[in-house]
């Protein structure tokens, strides 16, 4: 949904708008209505969810149904169809909403192909959904106002009953007529798709007053008319669950009083009036600046409620706006209709600015998954709004009859005014006449003379004044005419109000035939119905037996094929270790030792490529080590690559973790390593012989990231649960809880001086805690989940990485990005070198990067697979990766070279790998359920040790191989191996 509730501890009621999947926690009374729903949805592949408008269909889906779902590996996806014309067919929405709530949910769909029907797109031999537990998941296609299909969809009926045929074939579990002709004419296509496994259901929320339309569906998905449920009003006990949710706000003897005076004395309740109720009331109590909403506040009638929100919301707008909103966003018979964004804004007097007022103030909302169409917030709404759109009309038509009573009294002037200018010209004629006569008879009397030139005078001004009042007509005649043009205009706006008015009636006249036949049908299918839900019981019980019979042989399988790999494991290691044993010259006969001892750990001395090296320089004349040793050579051999002496030293393991190993961090002083699980459990190890010290419990959910502070005194586990917990490290006791995360927390870190923790989620949020306290300090929001945060040394910045396909530094004091670092999929960690002037980045497209500012320092650091991990070494100028490639690596910083051999985890994904604090060792984790220590060395600068380590490696004396070893620096070394065609130089480029 576009709109956004903002529900929260101090407005807990959303009004008109729906509760969303965030919202959950506010979202009450509807308990036994979402485990009924639950059941439905559960047990039938295609069910109906019907009520009647304003009851709360849409916030029971997202804020009952929806987490519910989730608990049992089921993936809702939310799909309100767009009808309007230029938008994209109704099937390509339905993929377009999987994958776009897939992406949101970190979910894998399969992939769509172009020109597929949606029985292809989830029937194919692929058409698995994958969470990132690398579990398979059930979509939940929910349509939500499905009624729209009877009354928008008819402006393009083509469109909605090829839709229909193609939801029909989904919901009977058969392929659509044209798919079935296709494989009839090419049989072996048949082979791609799943023709009896239904690996997806269906839900369709509709208005109670649409099931006659609904019913004539019945003979293409005969589900809708058995697989039902229909939601009612609110009891009273659940009205006064969703008031009394926040007793901070209102005390239990007004909340009753609210659930009285909304239920107008009645048994049951509407729940989008009694959210709008509460929200008024709490906004009210806002104004006045009052702690608690008081009974004082409760005034007036649910109307009055409704018509004070509406006024409230629209009267200090533009009279424009409210005549948009009456006529454009209600149908002529008063239902709730939509308008496109663009449309809108083009009606005079209508700007963004009073569109973005109204949605702040909940009236209308735009809707983006129809195409940024505008609509009211609710139906509870259209009375009002008809209510004040009908009064308009009828203050507009008393003023048009007033402007017409206005003109014709005007023109009655007019006729009096021109009359009378006519009587005043004739008198200014006269008096002009006799003024002359008396000029010409002036030697007759001096006395007339004196009397002609003042009438001359009068007689001039009331020639002005007749000149003034013809101007006066003039322009009451322009007046009359514009009032005249008005009138006319308004006259054919009635004839077109009366044209609308007809065809409403002739629609309602359709309407109430399909109804009358509706009913006419309705024996006949409830007869059908009947049949229909027996042998859906008597399927339903055959399926569950052979599923059951099929979970009995998986894991049969299962544990066979487990065993298997663990007899081939423990003979493969006693083989190795054989063979070790067999090859592994004396002591006394090396010239020099790489590894360094391991007290009392599990070591692996050496793997057949050093023990081959070594036995062949020992004793040259082997025929046996001679020929593994070219089979080596020739080919390369990377199944087992093993330590490199002087590059990698031996392997150490700690005991295997019962699941899967997500993060692991380790202490400054390295005495102690901390690793999180699938199993949702944090365990802490001693460093020097491989013990478990303690497990640290209490997260519901697997444990994605863990942290040590500077001084090794607190722990920080991020989980799945949404939630961050601080431990203490010396006892393991937990020390408090850092709530506020939405989805789950992907990453735990914290500043130097182990004041701050930051946070990463999938709420698109990366946050900053007082570790302290536990109170959130610093929202950092994004547009996309958030995989990663770290803090810079100084602790003045943070770097966050995000599913956006970038990584971001903020600035901590001004609270926004200085730097974006982009790639080309989506970042999973990011991190700063110890003197904080660089990031190191890893992301999904298989690249890792060493950035100072936004500019990239040497070439990418590449693995085959995403990168899931990456961290410098203490001085800052190696960097190490881990990979789903099975495998970490250690590359130059400044460069991007790789300057070890790939240290493996049994063919499994390596989820992190860390460096020692002494720089000389380096800690992997991953899928194998393993954490493994790896000894490191990097002595390129001692040309005796190179020379050492190729005669060690090739079984070659170093005086035989001069152009190898007789070198001036370590980058020459490096140079002339990548160049030279010698086998040797072969086996050296892959070991480097």
């Amino acid at each position: 949904m576009a709109a956004t509730t903002m529900v929260n501890a101090a407005n807990p009621w959303p009004g008109l708008l729906p509760f969303s999947e965030a919202d959950r926690d506010f979202f009450r009374g509807r308990r036994n209505e979402a485990d009924e729903l639950l059941r439905l949805v559960l047990r039938e592949r295609v069910a109906v969810l019907f009520g009647l408008s304003g009851l709360g269909k849409s916030s029971l889906l997202q804020a009952g149904l929806f987490p519910a779902l989730r608990n049992e590996n089921i993936f809702p996806v939310y799909i309100r169809l767009d009808y309007s014309q230029g938008a994209p067919d109704l099937a390509a929405q339905v993929r377009d909403a999987i994958a776009r709530e897939a992406a949101t949910a970190e979910i894998e769909p399969p992939a769509a192909t172009p020109g597929e029907t949606l029985w292809e797109y989830l029937h194919r031999q692929d058409s698995d959904f994958w969470n990132r537990r690398n579990r398979p998941v059930l979509p939940l296609l929910v349509f939500d106002q499905f009624e729209e299909l009877f009354t928008l969809g008819q402006s393009d009926p083509a469109r909605s009953d090829a839709f229909l045929m193609e939801l029909s074939a989904l919901a009977e579990g058969h392929p659509p007529a044209q798919v079935e002709a296709r494989l009839n004419r090419h049989p072996d296509q048949a082979e791609q798709f799943q023709f009896t496994r239904h690996n997806y259901k269906i839900l369709l929320t509709v208005r109670e007053d649409f099931l006659p339309e609904l019913e004539d569906l019945r003979p293409r998905v005969s589900a809708v008319a058995v697989n039902r449920m229909r939601l009612l009003r609110m009891n009273s006990d659940a009205a006064r669950q969703v008031v009394n949710q926040v007793p901070h706000l209102i005390d239990p003897d007004v909340g009753e009083r609210v659930v009285r005076f909304v239920s107008a004395a009645k048994s049951e309740v509407e729940p989008a009036l009694l959210s709008v109720v509460c929200r008024e009331l709490n906004s009210k109590r806002q104004e006045r600046g009052d702690a608690k909403i008081t009974a004082d506040l409760l005034e007036g009638s649910q109307t009055e409620v409704l018509s004070d929100f509406y006024e409230r919301s629209i009267s200090d707008l533009p009279h424009e706006v409210r005549e948009f909103v009456e006529e454009s966003l209600l149908t002529v018979s008063g239902y709730r209709d939509s308008v496109a964004l663009e449309n809108a804004l083009s009606k005079r007097g209508v700007t963004r600015a009073a569109l973005d007022l109204l949605i702040d103030r909940r009236l209308i909302r735009i809707d983006d998954d129809a195409g940024e169409r505008i609509e009211l917030t609710h139906d509870l709404l259209t009375g009002v709004v008809r209510s004040s759109r009908d009064r308009r009309r009828e203050q507009e038509d008393k003023r048009r009859e007033a402007s017409a009573r206005l003109e014709a009294e005007e023109r009655e002037r007019q006729r009096r005014a021109v009359l009378e200018v006519r009587r005043t010209r004739i008198i200014a004629a006269a008096f002009f006449g006799l003024a002359l006569i008396a000029i010409l008879a002036a030697w007759l009397a001096y006395r007339a003379g004196k009397e002609a030139q003042r009438q001359e005078t009068l007689a001039r001004q009331e020639a002005d004044r007749a000149r003034k009042a013809e101007a006066d007509a003039q322009r009451s005649a322009s007046e009359a005419n514009s009032a005249r043009d008005a009138a006319k205009q308004s006259e054919k706006k009635a004839r077109d109000e009366q044209a609308n008015a007809m065809r409403e009636k002739e629609n309602a006249i359709a309407q109430q035939s399909r109804a009358v036949k509706a009913a006419s049908k309705e024996k006949e299918a409830r007869k059908r119905a009947d049949e229909n839900a027996a042998l859906a019981e008597k399927r339903e019980k055959e399926a569950q037996s052979e599923s059951e019979r099929a979970g009995r042989e998986q894991k049969k399988a299962e544990d066979a094929r487990v065993e298997a790999n663990l007899q081939t494991k423990i003979a493969r290691e006693s083989q190795e270790k054989e063979q070790a044993l067999r090859l592994q010259p004396p002591a006394t006969s090396l010239k020099r030792t790489w590894s360094k001892p391991a007290a009392s750990w599990n070591v692996i001395v050496a793997t057949r490529h050093s023990c081959i090296w070594r036995a062949l320089r020992n004793d040259p004349t082997s025929l046996a080590a001679k020929s593994f040793a070219s089979d080596l050579l020739i080919r390369k051999d990377p199944a087992q690559p093993g330590p490199v002496p002087g590059r990698a030293g031996p392997v150490i393991t700690i005991p295997r973790h019962p699941e899967r190993i997500l993060s692991l961090a380790v202490s400054s002083n390295g005495q102690f390593l901390v690793t999180g699980a699938w199993d949702k459990i944090a365990r802490t190890w001693n460093l020097a012989n491989g013990s478990l010290i303690r497990e640290l419990k209490g997260h519901c959910g697997l444990i994605n990231s863990v942290a040590i502070s500077s001084d090794n005194r607190w722990i920080a586990t991020g989980s799945h649960d949404t939630t961050a917990r601080l431990w203490n490290a010396a006892t393991g006791e937990l020390v408090r809880e850092f709530k506020g995360h939405t989805q789950p927390v992907h990453s735990v870190s914290f500043s130097a001086d182990g004041q701050l923790l930051a946070t990463a989620s999938s709420d698109r949020t990366a946050r900053i805690w007082a570790v302290a306290t536990g109170a959130a300090q610093t929202t950092l929001s994004h547009d996309a989940p958030v995989s990663s945060a770290r803090f810079d040394p100084a602790g003045r910045r943070l770097v966050t990485a995000s599913w956006n396909n970038r990584a971001t530094v903020w600035s901590l004091s001004a609270g926004k990005p200085t730097v974006t670092l982009d790639h080309q999929a989506q970042v999973n960690y990011a991190v700063f070198s110890p003197d904080g002037r660089r990031v190191v980045t890893a992301s999904e497209d298989g690249r890792a990067q060493v950035w100072e500012e936004n500019r990239p320092i040497g070439a990418a650091l590449r693995h085959p697979g995403p990168v899931n991990h990456a961290a410098f070494s203490p001085d800052g100028r190696r960097v190490i990766t881990a990979s789903d490639d099975s495998t970490a690596r250690v590359w130059e910083a400044d460069t991007g070279a790789p300057i070890s051999v790939p240290l493996p985890h049994n063919r499994q994904r390596v989820s992190a790998a860390v460096f020692a604090p002494d720089g000389l060792r380096v800690i992997t984790a991953g899928y194998d359920n393993e954490v493994r220590l790896w000894e490191v060395r990097y002595d390129w600068d001692d040309a005796a040790l190179l020379a050492d380590w190729v005669e060690a490696e090739s079984g070659y004396q170093a005086a035989r191989l001069p152009d190898l070893v007789q070198l001036a620096s370590p980058a020459t070394v490096r140079e002339r191996i990548r160049n030279s065609a010698s086998p040797t130089a072969a086996f050296l480029r892959w070991c480097l």
